[in-house]
């Protein structure tokens, strides 16, 4: 009895240890967004930024609108190679006028719907893939650039995930031996 116990209790505080860091109701979870736009066949830019899934927008939004992100760290990628961090401010829109976003001068994502649900003034990001063009910049000839942006939730490693299924078998192996 006490060794099915102490087994219980050890598989109970390993599959707290390893539980998924975060939660998507927790205001602490952070979503990482990668846009990539085709600027020329041979030129791809990726810009990579992180945010809150469930940011604080209480001082910059407009109801119906949307809201605004400043002061955001945005890494920036030329064919895949680095070429540099810069702090950017982000204009989530809402459906009303258009969906996507814009970044503060150079980039943008139109043609999508918006990328959160909720009020503008409680947004929470809506992981997934968003396709469309760029709305702030055209092609040489006038065309419209395609561009998506990527929003993922980072998840547990494989690697802690099977970890933590081998515990759960060794700890009902564990149990099964001990006579009751």
């Amino acid at each position: 009895m006490r060794r099915s116990l102490f087994v219980s209790t050890i598989f109970a505080v390993l599959l707290l240890m390893f539980s998924a860091p975060q939660l998507r109701a927790d205001n602490t979870a952070t979503d990482t967004f990668n846009f990539t736009e085709q600027l020329s066949p041979c030129q791809t830019l990726s810009v990579v930024w992180r945010l809150p899934a469930s940011p604080d927008s209480s001082y910059t939004y407009v109801d119906g609108i949307g809201f605004a992100q400043v002061n955001v760290p945005a890494s920036y990628f030329l064919n895949g190679s680095y070429a540099g961090t810069t702090h950017d401010a982000f204009l989530f829109l809402s459906n009303a006028v258009g969906g996507g976003f814009m970044d503060g001068l150079f980039f943008g994502l139109g043609g999508v719907n918006q990328v959160y649900i909720g009020p503008e003034s409680n947004p929470t990001f809506v992981p997934g893939t968003y396709t469309g063009f760029d709305s702030l910049n055209f092609s040489p000839s006038g065309g419209l650039l395609s561009a998506s942006l990527t929003i993922s939730t980072p998840e547990p490693s494989s690697l802690l995930l099977l970890l933590t299924g081998f515990l759960a078998l060794a700890a009902a192996l564990a149990l099964k031996r001990v006579p009751a």
